[in-house]
Formats: C-alpha cells, structure tokens, sequence
C-alpha cells in the first residue's frame, strides 16, 4: 500500500519517484520520503507507480 498524507506530499512522491538522483534529502517531505517502501522504488514499478500518481493528481 501506497499512500501520502495530503496533496502536496503526493506531489513530492511523484517527484521523488520520477527522478533520475532519488536523494531524499532534497525534499521537504524527507522523512516521510525515507518510508517509501522498496517494492515502490523498484525500477520495475517506478514507472507505473508514477503514471497512477499522475492520474490521481491532475
């Protein structure tokens, strides 16, 4: 399960699964970033995750 507290942390996940450099250092939202579960990071659903992030998020 997949899952941020508000809009803008979604937002920042989307970010954060999108980039190249996932250095979640860089983000407001970095300790929430850092619970990110590895099946979510995995090369292989990064991708889909991110395609469902950018449906839910207009």
């Amino acid at each position: 399960m997949l899952w941020a507290f508000h809009r803008e942390s979604a937002e920042y996940l989307r970010r954060f699964l999108a980039s190249a450099a996932r250095d979640h250092e860089r983000y407001r939202w970095a300790n929430f970033l850092l619970h990110v579960p590895d099946v979510f990071l995995s090369a292989k659903a990064r991708e889909t995750v991110v395609k469902r992030l950018d449906r839910i998020l207009p």
